[in-house]
C-alpha cells in the first residue's frame, strides 16, 4: 500500500524509536542460537475476527532489520479477517525476522484494534450518515498510527494536533472572564481569536452556552455529556436558529450508544473510545526454515 510521504516518514520515525527500545539491533538469543546468513520464511496468522490495519508498518519494522526482505500483505488495509487467515507473508534473514516480531506485532495488533472499533461504530450509524469522529486521546508517539487505523476503519480525524485548529473547552472557559451562557462572552472569545474564528469548534456544557455561542457566529458546536433527551432539544433549537451548524456530540460515546445519539440529529460524534479502552485481537507469527 502507498502512503503519504509525511506519513510514511512519521511512521519510519515511530519505527526507528520502537525498534531502539527492544534492543532489536541487538538480540543476544536470536545471536547465540541462530546461524547468521540462515533464512526462513514467516507469516502472520489472525487469532479471530477484525479489521486488518498497519501491514505497512509491519513491513517497515521487518524491512529496517533486513532491507533485502520480501514482504507480501494477503489482506488489503482496511478489509475484514477470519480466525486462521494469513495476514502477510515475510521472507528474510532469520535473525531479522525473529527480532522483528514482536515490534511488528505490537503494531499490526494496536492498529487492527483501533480500525475495528472505529469500524463497528460506524456501522452502527451508518442509515444516519454522521461523522464518526477521533479525539487527541492517544497513547503517546504512537498518535501517527492510530489515526491512520481511524480512517482505516472508515471514520475522520478531528484534529491531528494543537496546532491545526482552534477548539474552546471547559478549561479554556474557566480561565476567562465573564458567564459562558452569555452570547457577549462568546462575541469577545471570536473577537480574541480572529481569523481562527471560522473554523473553530466550541464545547457547550448546556443548551445556554450553545445557544450563545452559535448566536456569536460560530459554526461548529460540541454538545459536552449532554443527556439524550436534552442532546436532541438542542439539536433541534440550534437547527432552528442557525444556518450550515455543524453539531458535534461528545462525551463517553462509543460503538453500543452511537445509534441513539445519531438519532438526536448530531452531524458527527467525537469518541475517545475509538483510541482508549481497546482489545486487541490476536495475530501470530510462525516461521520456518527455508
Amino acid at each position: 500500500m502507498s502512503l503519504p510521504e509525511d506519513l510514511r516518514r512519521e511512521f519510519e520515525t515511530m519505527v526507528e524509536r520502537a525498534l531502539e527500545e527492544d534492543r532489536a539491533f541487538d538480540d543476544l538469543t536470536g545471536r547465540l542460537l541462530i546461524p547468521g546468513g540462515l533464512r526462513a520464511a514467516g507469516r502472520m496468522i489472525a487469532g479471530g475476527r477484525f479489521v486488518v490495519c498497519g501491514l505497512p508498518v509491519a513491513e517497515m519494522v521487518f524491512r529496517r532489520l533486513d532491507a533485502r526482505v520480501r514482504f507480501a500483505a494477503l489482506v488489503e488495509e482496511g478489509g475484514t479477517a477470519a480466525e486462521g487467515d494469513v495476514l502477510c507473508e515475510v521472507e528474510g534473514e532469520a535473525r531479522a525476522l525473529l527480532a522483528a516480531e514482536r515490534t511488528a506485532l505490537n503494531f499490526v495488533q494496536l492498529a487492527c484494534a483501533v480500525a475495528t472499533r472505529t469500524a463497528r461504530m460506524v456501522e452502527a450509524v451508518r442509515p444516519l450518515e454522521v461523522d464518526v469522529l477521533d479525539t487527541r486521546k492517544t497513547l503517546p508517539g504512537l498518535r501517527a498510527l492510530q489515526k491512520y487505523a481511524v480512517r482505516t476503519g472508515g471514520g475522520r480525524n478531528h484534529r491531528l494536533h494543537l496546532a491545526e485548529r482552534v477548539m474552546v473547552k471547559d478549561n479554556h472557559k474557566a480561565l476567562l472572564d465573564g458567564d459562558a451562557s452569555g452570547v457577549e462572552f462568546w462575541r469577545g472569545i471570536r473577537a480574541a481569536l480572529g481569523e481562527a474564528a471560522e473554523r473553530a469548534v466550541v464545547e457547550a456544557e448546556t443548551p445556554e452556552e450553545a445557544e450563545a455561542a452559535l448566536r456569536a457566529g460560530f459554526r461548529h458546536i460540541m454538545l459536552d455529556n449532554f443527556a439524550r433527551d436534552e442532546l436532541a432539544r438542542t439539536v433541534r433549537g440550534l437547527r432552528a436558529a442557525g444556518d450550515a451548524v455543524y453539531v458535534e456530540a461528545s462525551g463517553g460515546l462509543g460503538p453500543d450508544d452511537a445509534a441513539e445519539v445519531a438519532r438526536a440529529g448530531v452531524d458527527g460524534m467525537s469518541a475517545g473510545a475509538l483510541t482508549r479502552h481497546l482489545r486487541t485481537p490476536e495475530v501470530s507469527f510462525e516461521v520456518e526454515r527455508l
